[in-house]
Protein backbone atom coordinates (compact mmCIF):
# COMPACT_ATOMS: atom_id res chain seq x y z
CA UNK A 1 0.00 0.00 0.00
CA UNK A 2 1.13 3.52 -0.79
CA UNK A 3 -0.26 6.62 0.45
CA UNK A 4 -0.46 9.37 -1.11
CA UNK A 5 -2.44 11.81 0.55
CA UNK A 6 -4.13 12.03 3.43
CA UNK A 7 -6.77 14.73 4.96
CA UNK A 8 -7.52 15.17 8.03
CA UNK A 9 -10.73 17.26 9.71
CA UNK A 10 -11.35 17.94 13.48
CA UNK A 11 -9.56 14.45 14.16
CA UNK A 12 -8.19 14.42 17.92
CA UNK A 13 -6.07 17.47 18.08
CA UNK A 14 -5.59 18.20 14.49
CA UNK A 15 -8.67 20.98 13.42
CA UNK A 16 -7.25 20.84 9.50
CA UNK A 17 -4.05 18.55 7.84
CA UNK A 18 -3.43 18.19 4.19
CA UNK A 19 -0.57 15.94 3.73
CA UNK A 20 1.29 14.13 1.08
CA UNK A 21 4.06 12.16 1.87
CA UNK A 22 6.86 11.27 0.31
CA UNK A 23 7.41 8.31 -1.83
CA UNK A 24 9.96 6.95 0.47
CA UNK A 25 10.88 6.92 4.65
CA UNK A 26 8.89 10.13 6.14
CA UNK A 27 9.65 10.99 9.53
CA UNK A 28 7.67 13.26 12.07
CA UNK A 29 9.38 15.06 14.77
CA UNK A 30 7.22 16.95 17.22
CA UNK A 31 7.23 17.70 20.69
CA UNK A 32 4.99 15.77 23.26
CA UNK A 33 1.43 16.07 22.61
CA UNK A 34 1.57 17.94 19.07
CA UNK A 35 0.11 14.75 16.81
CA UNK A 36 2.43 12.05 16.04
CA UNK A 37 0.71 9.05 17.51
CA UNK A 38 -3.08 10.84 16.12
CA UNK A 39 -1.40 11.19 12.90
CA UNK A 40 -0.10 7.26 12.39
CA UNK A 41 -3.35 6.43 14.40
CA UNK A 42 -5.34 7.65 11.33
CA UNK A 43 -3.28 6.11 9.32
CA UNK A 44 -3.97 3.00 11.27
CA UNK A 45 -7.79 3.66 11.01
CA UNK A 46 -7.99 3.85 7.61
CA UNK A 47 -5.74 0.60 6.99
CA UNK A 48 -7.71 -1.77 9.87
CA UNK A 49 -10.94 0.10 9.68
CA UNK A 50 -10.80 0.36 13.72
CA UNK A 51 -9.07 2.28 16.38
CA UNK A 52 -5.69 0.59 17.61
CA UNK A 53 -6.45 3.09 20.91
CA UNK A 54 -10.28 1.60 21.05
CA UNK A 55 -8.58 -1.24 23.29
CA UNK A 56 -5.87 0.32 24.89
CA UNK A 57 -7.91 3.64 26.32
CA UNK A 58 -10.70 1.45 28.12
CA UNK A 59 -7.49 -0.88 29.86
CA UNK A 60 -6.40 2.01 31.34
CA UNK A 61 -8.97 3.21 32.85
CA UNK A 62 -8.15 1.76 36.53
CA UNK A 63 -4.62 2.48 36.35
CA UNK A 64 -5.84 6.23 35.55
CA UNK A 65 -7.73 6.12 38.26
CA UNK A 66 -5.31 4.58 41.07
CA UNK A 67 -3.09 7.45 40.09
CA UNK A 68 -5.11 10.43 40.57
CA UNK A 69 -5.98 8.96 43.57
CA UNK A 70 -2.13 8.90 44.46
CA UNK A 71 -2.03 12.42 42.95
CA UNK A 72 -5.53 13.26 45.50
CA UNK A 73 -3.58 11.95 48.07
CA UNK A 74 -0.29 13.85 47.74
CA UNK A 75 -2.41 17.30 47.23
CA UNK A 76 -4.41 16.23 50.59
CA UNK A 77 -0.91 15.72 52.47
CA UNK A 78 0.08 18.95 51.31
CA UNK A 79 -2.60 20.81 51.92
CA UNK A 80 -2.70 19.53 55.71
CA UNK A 81 0.90 20.22 56.00
CA UNK A 82 0.18 23.93 56.14
CA UNK A 83 2.82 24.40 53.43
CA UNK A 84 1.17 27.38 51.12
CA UNK A 85 4.07 26.09 48.68
CA UNK A 86 3.73 22.59 48.91
CA UNK A 87 -0.19 22.83 48.31
CA UNK A 88 -0.27 24.94 45.44
CA UNK A 89 2.39 23.16 43.67
CA UNK A 90 1.16 19.64 44.27
CA UNK A 91 -2.62 21.42 43.25
CA UNK A 92 -0.85 22.57 39.68
CA UNK A 93 0.52 19.46 39.47
CA UNK A 94 -2.74 17.64 39.54
CA UNK A 95 -4.00 20.17 37.39
CA UNK A 96 -1.57 19.53 34.93
CA UNK A 97 -2.00 15.54 35.08
CA UNK A 98 -5.89 15.96 34.71
CA UNK A 99 -5.81 18.17 31.78
CA UNK A 100 -3.27 15.42 30.03
CA UNK A 101 -5.58 12.79 31.19
CA UNK A 102 -8.58 15.35 29.64
CA UNK A 103 -6.77 15.75 26.40
CA UNK A 104 -6.21 11.81 26.04
CA UNK A 105 -9.34 10.71 26.93
CA UNK A 106 -11.90 13.14 25.94
CA UNK A 107 -10.74 15.37 23.14
CA UNK A 108 -8.00 18.32 22.50
CA UNK A 109 -8.81 21.42 24.44
CA UNK A 110 -7.00 24.80 22.79
CA UNK A 111 -4.22 25.79 24.33
CA UNK A 112 -3.80 22.72 26.13
CA UNK A 113 -0.33 21.53 25.44
CA UNK A 114 0.53 25.11 26.64
CA UNK A 115 -1.43 24.59 30.19
CA UNK A 116 -0.24 21.54 30.84
CA UNK A 117 3.63 22.57 30.51
CA UNK A 118 3.04 25.57 32.37
CA UNK A 119 1.23 24.48 35.12
CA UNK A 120 3.58 21.07 35.07
CA UNK A 121 6.90 23.40 35.99
CA UNK A 122 5.00 25.65 38.26
CA UNK A 123 3.75 22.66 39.96
CA UNK A 124 7.30 21.26 40.31
CA UNK A 125 8.72 24.62 41.17
CA UNK A 126 6.54 25.09 44.58
CA UNK A 127 6.97 21.57 45.76
CA UNK A 128 11.12 22.08 45.33
CA UNK A 129 10.58 25.56 46.73
CA UNK A 130 8.37 24.05 50.01
CA UNK A 131 11.24 21.67 50.50
CA UNK A 132 13.54 25.03 50.77
CA UNK A 133 11.65 27.04 52.12
CA UNK A 134 9.24 24.78 54.20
Amino acid sequence: MHLVSLQLRNYRNYQRLDLEPGSRLNVFLGANGQGKTNLLESVALLALSTSPRARRDSELVGPLVAYMAVIAAMVTCAVASGNVLAAAGAALFMGSDALIAETRFVGPRKLAPVVIMVTYHLGQAGLTLSLVHG
